[in-house]
């Protein structure tokens, strides 16, 4: 497992699976889910599964189920403060999936008060 500085220095490049990153090698770093709590570990899957809404059911279900298997092998890396308007960057990379969100400054969210960026995101 890699420093978190390797992680920072990586992102200069924003997102590292997005278009024209095809083959890229990424490192597994962060900390591993089976560290995190059971509560945790939900928190994280509840997380792939949002980034997974488009497939129905069946095959969501399927590709759930998949990403469970690979959970000793599954990584949830961070960078960034925890406030609502901070910028941060997070990462969850196994063997069988690989989500990434970047919420950097200037971002529509950005602009917006905490209290209404709460409402917003608590409503999405």
């Amino acid at each position: 497992m890699s420093s978190t500085s390797n992680v920072v220095k990586l992102t200069r490049d924003r997102h590292l699976g997005g278009a024209h990153q095809d083959n890229r090698v990424v490192p597994y770093e962060g900390l591993p889910i089976s560290r995190m709590t059971p509560e945790q570990r939900e928190e994280v899957y509840t997380l792939i599964a949002t980034f997974n809404a488009y497939l129905p059911p069946g095959p969501l279900a399927a590709k759930m189920a998949r990403v469970r298997a690979h959970e000793d092998k599954t990584y949830f890396a961070w960078i960034g403060k925890y406030g609502l308007g901070d910028p941060y960057y997070y990462r969850i990379h196994s063997p069988v999936v690989f989500v990434e969100f970047d919420f950097h400054c200037g971002s529509e969210y950005s602009r917006v008060p905490d209290d209404e960026l709460m409402l917003t995101l608590q409503s999405s």
